[in-house]
């Protein structure tokens, strides 16, 4: 954490927000006052860097990162392939319809009936637990859980999730009162779902027995902080003491002192806070216990303890009961992804980068320590030998110094001494330790967005980011068999166990994508855009489906394929209606714009000729004036009076009622004869 935040042992008195939020006593040894303290912080962005790559590859804005699909059973697979054994009822052939026509059904037929309805109770299952993990973490949903944990993973080695946890919610809703249903009225409806949290690792105890996997110890501890609301709220919950809770809210909120208490009950009440301190203990508890607390064990077990839970506020047990899953199961999953031998905990990216971080700081620090010793030059001086003339011995501009005597060489008694930079040296330090940090994380800066030194060749690139993802998808495998599949395993039994709607039941299996098909689907994107090529191919294209290759390539682009791409029945009715009204023949329509080219090239050329007889023509009437040199401006009246004639002229010709008109410009060249007035320019 302290790496995260950029402090170590000379900077934590320099802690800035987090002193003044957390009361850190600003003070330093004298001599560190002398010396750098600065943190050129590059562990927080390989932090975030981590975590913001795995959390925009394993949980898509349009796709989940889990799904279910129904076991597939091998004798179905077999029965999908006998057609030759009807089946009949009581005598009585079973029929089928197939082609509208109807025939006697076959053990395929079975097989393929049980199949579509194993396929539609998964579908069913899938968007009910949808619908649940929405709801988890406060509304911010499933996908906002599993963000938290990845961004605990990165920064302190490992993340906790809780789920599914029972919560009870208000629903407002508006139903009609009348018949007519005109008129309606609020209602408020009670609903009870399963929903998933975040857990905070510092608040995390598992049993020290545990090692690697915090479901292998005897029990897990939970604390947390509630406040009187909630713990009003948790009357309404089934399972809870309400004496108990109404005693706890009596109480007020209570902390334990340095030393237990030796009877419950006698902490010293804290009148100044309102927190309240929760306990909520996983893992195994003995008759005795969970009979005292009011739950009835069936007396025929020969079981000395059970799979329970107990929470307790203050010192007062305010539910104790067996798990709420026949399983048996810890509610909690964590990840890991840079484990720890022997600990259930790992290492983040953080720790991985503290030595990294240790050079660089070391390297820079040292580099503005040195500089600041370089600021002016170290000098030495003979004081028997010169005297300042104002008497003080300080340096200050326009200074004057009276030698002691006629022989004294002032290059001897007085000198100043450069210290050197060592900067080079100093940034070959910081640059080792920016290579060391992405070895160390592996997570190279072309990982970031950055290219730096990377190759610009395309093959090249494209095998160092395959080499990049390599890492990625270590980390991603960790999240989807450590968090992924137990934990919607857990949701599928819930709702076996507990929820009323038989639609949804049925053997099913979790899948997680986030390792595979996710992160496939992130390098796929890249090149989405080649399949428009591929489905524009003489060769491949009749092989390419190019509706789904559009869609493809919008979904790459961050957008939804519904919003800009028809869909199928409207493609379909499209190519229709191109069937009866064809396009035109392209060899024609290249024709057309061949020869709309070609007239605008003659139009352009005879321009240009007329430019050029223009010129001629100004020429030839200076010649005749005799006038030998002209100016620019001069040039440009005689130009415009020119163009000014011509178009006069134009006008004149083109209009019939003008043809009496006088002749407004005397044409170059006139062949034998005279035209008629108003049409000298005239073919």
């Amino acid at each position: 954490v302290e790496a995260y935040e950029g402090r170590d042992e000379v900077s934590r008195a320099y802690s800035g927000l987090r002193a003044a939020v957390q009361g850190y006593v600003e003070s330093q040894d004298s001599q560190q006052k002398k010396r750098s303290t600065i943190v050129v912080n590059v562990t927080r962005q390989k932090v975030n860097a981590a975590a913001a790559r795995r959390a925009d590859i394993a949980l898509p804005t349009d796709d989940r990162n889990w799904d279910l699909r129904h076991s597939t059973v091998p004798e179905l697979v077999e029965q999908m392939t006998q057609k030759d054994v009807g089946l009949t009822k009581n005598g009585v052939p079973i029929m089928v319809t197939e082609n509208g026509s109807q025939r006697q059904a076959n053990m395929a037929d079975l097989a393929k009936m049980t199949m579509e309805k194993a396929q539609k109770a998964a579908q069913a299952m899938r968007d009910e637990i949808d619908d649940q993990l929405d709801m988890s973490d406060d509304g911010c949903g499933y996908e906002g859980v599993i963000r938290a944990i990845i961004d605990d993973c990165c920064l302190l080695g490992v993340g906790i999730v809780k789920g599914p946890v029972i919560t009870g919610r208000t629903k407002k809703v508006w139903a009609p009162i009348d018949q007519e249903g005109k008129v309606y009225a609020l209602a408020r409806i009670q609903e009870r779902k399963p929903v998933s949290y975040r857990v905070d690792p510092w608040d995390f105890y598992p049993h020290q027995d545990c090692g690697e996997n915090v479901k292998k110890g005897a029990g897990v501890f939970e604390r947390s902080k509630i406040i009187a609301a909630d713990i009003r709220h948790m009357a309404d919950l089934e399972g809870y003491i309400v004496p108990q809770l109404k005693r706890v809210l009596m109480e007020g909120p209570r902390k334990a002192g340095e030393k237990p208490s030796e009877k419950p009950g006698q902490q010293v009440i804290v009148d100044t806070d309102t927190v309240f301190e929760q306990w909520e203990y996983h893992g195994e508890i003995s008759r005795e216990e969970l009979e005292a607390a009011g739950c009835k064990c069936d007396p025929n077990d020969v079981f000395a303890s059970y799979s329970g839970v107990v929470i307790m506020i203050n010192d007062t047990v305010v539910k104790a009961d067996i798990e709420m899953l026949d399983t048996e199961e810890l509610p909690y999953d964590v990840e890991c992804v840079n484990k720890a031998s022997g600990s259930w905990a790992g290492y983040g990216e953080a720790f991985l980068a503290r030595s990294a971080q240790r050079v660089i700081t070391a390297g820079w620090r040292a580099m503005l320590d040195n500089a600041g010793q370089i600021v002016g030059g170290q000098i030495v001086m003979n004081r028997r030998r010169i005297t300042p003339a104002d008497g003080k011995w300080e340096l200050s501009g326009m200074k004057a110094w009276f030698a002691d005597g006629d022989d004294v060489d002032v290059g001897k008694v007085f000198a100043v001494h450069e210290i050197p930079a060592h900067q080079a040296e100093y940034q070959n330090i910081i640059k080792m330790g920016m290579e060391f940090l992405d070895q160390e994380t592996a997570l190279p800066m072309l990982a970031q967005g950055e290219q730096g030194e990377a190759t610009d060749v395309l093959g090249g690139m494209t095998l160092l980011m395959n080499a990049s993802n390599v890492i990625q998808r270590r980390a991603l495998k960790a999240l989807d068999d450590q968090v992924t599949i137990p934990h919607i395993g857990r949701y599928v039994d819930w709702n076996m166990q507990y929820n009323p709607k038989p639609e949804i039941k049925g053997d099913f299996e979790v899948q997680a994508r986030a390792s595979g098909a996710l992160l496939e689907q992130d390098i796929q994107s890249k090149g989405a855009a080649n399949l428009l090529q591929l489905g524009e191919s003489p060769t491949y294209g009749h092989m390419i489906k190019k509706a789904d290759s559009v869609r493809r390539v919008v979904k790459a682009l961050r957008f939804q394929p519904d919003d800009f791409v028809k869909s199928n029945d409207d493609i379909k009715q499209a190519e229709e209606e191109m069937k009866k009204n064809p396009p035109s023949d392209p060899r024609i329509a290249v024709e057309q714009m061949r020869q709309e080219l070609e007239r605008l090239r003659m139009q352009f050329e005879g321009q240009e000729n007329a430019k050029d007889r223009q010129l001629e023509f100004v020429v030839q009437e200076m010649e005749q004036t005799g006038k030998k040199s002209i100016t620019a401006d001069e040039l440009k009246v005689m130009l415009t009076r020119d163009v000014m004639k011509i178009g006069a002229q134009k006008q004149m010709a083109a209009d019939d009622r003008q043809h009496d008109a006088r002749q407004a410009l005397r044409p170059p060249t006139e062949p034998v004869g005279r035209a008629q007035p108003g049409r000298a320019f005239q073919a």
